[in-house]
């Protein structure tokens, strides 16, 4: 399996943990999902940095789609931290924590559509 064969995986798995988070009617048991996503989520990270993103900003020069990605997903990365640190201060299950979360969620989703449909395509016809 190539990186972005797994990173696709990791996203249709991210999107089902989330839609079971937002879910769940037990809020100590959502608290428990949401935990154990974070580390899912930091992974994914890793493995889009280590493989793909760093690599590709070596190669491409600025000014492309591909060369200036890099820039649009720390932007990303760093929205997500900020909105995954502000969940921390709030109790899971609340209406406030639960829009944290599809908050998160949401930002996520529109990433993953970018990549998706924009960089991963792109990326596979260069490599």
């Amino acid at each position: 399996m190539n990186a972005i064969q797994l990173l696709r995986t990791m996203h249709a798995d991210s999107k089902v943990r989330f839609k079971l988070i937002l879910g769940e009617n037990d809020s100590a048991r959502a608290g428990q999902q949401w935990e154990a996503l974070q580390p899912l989520l930091k992974l994914h990270e890793d493995v889009e940095d280590q493989f793909l993103y760093s690599p590709l900003q070596a190669e491409m020069p600025a000014g492309t789609l591909l060369g200036d990605w890099e820039g649009q997903h720390q932007s990303d990365v760093s929205v997500v931290q900020h909105m995954m640190q502000a969940s921390t201060q709030l109790a899971p299950g609340t209406p406030e924590w639960q829009m944290c979360i599809a908050q998160i969620m949401d930002a996520l989703a529109k990433h993953i559509t970018d990549e998706e449909g924009q960089i991963f395509p792109r990326i596979e016809q260069v490599w």
